[in-house]
């Protein structure tokens, strides 16, 4: 990782957002650090899902070093996930073929990295999927994330997470009920979600906005005319 983190040619660690493979660079410094700050949660139990999305979010919602924004969230994280595949094009509409809830938030650490090994695919859809639970949980369950602060603070005093899960992220329903509710909530926001055994991405799941391409291509023809 450290040698990820490292600028070959000053050897210092990146930290300029004015290049797309510094900021991605920083989003990995974020994850990490996140994972540091929450490294207790691996050792009460939780699912891989909860860390792991945990650290994607305030990678996904910095807008420059140290600075984040959580309005507007669909912005950002559909920016930050369709940036891993699709790079720096505008993506109008997507496809997103996922893993099941039941699976994913039943996901150990083992299994998480297992994939993460065998499966690319795969393992980056389980980012992107955690991501997608922990900005559920923490703006659209409920606008102020209290029923997920309560399952964090359940897990903390020693309930079970099992049981934390089915009290305040489940409250009565089932997951695919939990999967309709998801689905119903992006579905105007640009991801079309469809849940299934195993998460994959297929050469028509991405619908790009060339109109939006063409002028971007225009602005920056016309700025690199100026600069001249």
């Amino acid at each position: 990782l450290s040698d990820y983190l490292i600028d070959p040619d000053t050897q210092w660690v990146v930290i300029e957002f004015d290049k797309p493979e510094k900021v991605q660079k920083y989003d990995v410094i974020v994850h990490e650090i996140t994972h540091q700050s929450t490294a207790a949660l691996m050792y009460l139990g939780v699912p891989a899902w909860v860390p792991e999305g945990l650290a994607d979010y305030m990678a996904a919602t910095q807008y420059a070093p140290a600075s984040y924004q959580f309005k507007n969230t669909h912005v950002t994280l559909r920016h930050h996930i369709n940036k891993g595949i699709a790079g720096d094009r505008i993506v109008k509409n997507r496809r997103m073929n996922l893993v099941h809830l039941e699976r994913m938030m039943n996901r150990s650490h083992e299994e998480w990295n297992l994939i993460n090994m065998n499966d690319p695919v795969a393992g980056e859809l389980q980012y992107n999927l955690s991501l997608l639970l922990i900005d559920y949980f923490s703006h659209r369950d409920h606008r102020h994330g209290v029923h997920f602060r309560k399952y964090l603070e359940c897990i903390l005093s020693g309930v079970p997470e099992a049981e934390a899960r089915a009290l305040h992220l489940l409250r009565g329903r089932s997951f695919e009920e939990l999967e309709r509710e998801m689905t119903k909530r992006w579905e105007p926001l640009g991801f079309a979600m469809n849940f299934q055994n195993r998460g994959v991405i297929l050469e028509d799941d991405f619908e790009i906005d060339w109109a939006a391409e063409d002028l971007k291509k225009t602005i920056a023809a016309k700025r690199a005319m100026e600069s001249e």
